[in-house]
């Protein structure tokens, strides 16, 4: 018979650990609030609980023995699992904690760790020191300016920017403004060539810089005093970060509203009129194809303004050239259309024009 002896269960355990998986759990989240409730640095990874056997001696558990989860809610968020999408946190940061920032994006070359941040906007204009002496700065009293080391004549803004002509330097001086330009290297979305015209034959010298400054992407502006392109540079440092559809038109988008418009442009036309109009004849369609009987029923259209209305419905845009040599002379005529009157001009020739009651239609 063999004797087969079982030792006793406290002194296997004092030969080895006792791991029990449940405590490791409790220890681990006992510890991850006491380090929330701290106030933690986030991304410290948690210390691996340990477990004090029955000897006294505290003995840290194998890596291996720590649950998955446990283990990815001890890694800072920033840094997960390659291929394994971060969990959430089992216990979330106390309310008073801060917010972490977001980070701020760095530019693409160099080192990568220097943020990328726009440019300040300056409140004034910023005007070049090659402009000293010029006196449309003593016309600039709407905003403020002050010198600066600009390539530009004047910065207003990020993106916008002028250089300033003279008509009677650019006689004397014709690449300059193509060197100007040349010089900015496209490097803003805006530039503006205030032009200040102050010759008398100043439509040649426009039209050559304009056909110059078409291909550069420049748009010209021009100034007949130093007050006006005071103005404009005003006007444009103002509205430097206004959308654009400030300056357009506000439309209720009704028909009433649309149907004043178009008709009260015609001379002589009111918003009463046009009111008449629409209850009496109908639609904008109606009322351009009724006749002159039909208009004359309602209440307020006495005779001109019934020719005026016909007259900017029939009259043609533009009359040629052959058509007005052909046409009789002026005299009393029931089609307004075919009313053309002669000028003479310095040659000796004669210019066609429309009669007078089409150039009051036409609001001429």
């Amino acid at each position: 018979m063999v004797d087969i002896r079982i030792p006793a269960r406290d002194q296997l355990n004092a030969k080895r650990p006792r791991i029990d998986l449940f405590e490791q759990r409790r220890l681990a989240a006992a510890a991850a609030r006491d380090a929330a409730a701290s106030g933690a640095v986030a991304g410290e990874r948690c210390a691996p609980p340990s477990v004090t056997p029955s000897s006294g001696a505290a003995v840290p558990l194998p890596p291996d023995a720590q649950p998955p989860a446990l283990v990815a809610t001890c890694l800072p968020p920033t840094a997960p699992a390659s291929g394994v999408d971060p969990p959430a946190r089992l216990f979330p940061p106390p309310a008073d904690a801060p917010p972490h920032p977001a980070p701020l994006p760095t530019s693409a070359s160099g080192s990568g760790s220097q943020p990328l941040l726009p440019p300040p906007i300056s409140q004034k204009i910023l005007v070049s020191r090659k402009q000293q002496g010029n006196r449309v700065l003593d016309s600039i009293v709407n905003v403020g300016w002050e010198w600066a080391h600009i390539v530009p004549d004047f910065q207003l803004g990020q993106s916008t920017v002028a250089l300033f002509l003279s008509l009677r330097y650019h006689l004397l001086h014709p690449n300059y403004i193509l060197a100007r330009v040349e010089e900015l290297h496209r490097a803003f979305t805006l530039c503006i060539i205030l032009v200040l015209v102050d010759t008398e034959n100043h439509q040649p010298p426009i039209q050559q810089i304009t056909r110059a400054m078409l291909p550069n992407r420049c748009t010209v502006v021009l100034a007949f005093s130093n007050q006006e392109a005071a103005r404009y540079l005003e006007t444009f440092k103002a509205y430097q970060a206004k959308p654009a559809d400030m300056l357009q038109q506000r439309s209720t988008g009704d028909y009433t509203s649309a149907l004043n418009e178009v008709l009260s442009a015609i001379r002589a036309i009111n918003k009463s009129d046009v009111l008449t109009l629409s209850t009496s004849v109908g639609s904008l369609r109606e009322i351009l194809l009724a006749s002159e009987e039909q208009l004359a029923l309602c209440p307020g259209l006495g005779e001109k303004k019934i020719r005026l209305l016909q007259s900017a419905v029939t009259d043609p845009f533009i009359i040629p050239v052959q058509a007005a040599r052909r046409a009789p002379a002026p005299g009393p005529s029931p089609s307004v259309g075919a009313v053309v009157a002669r000028e003479p001009t310095g040659d000796g020739a004669t210019s066609a024009m429309p009669a007078a009651g089409a150039r009051g239609a036409l609001g001429v």
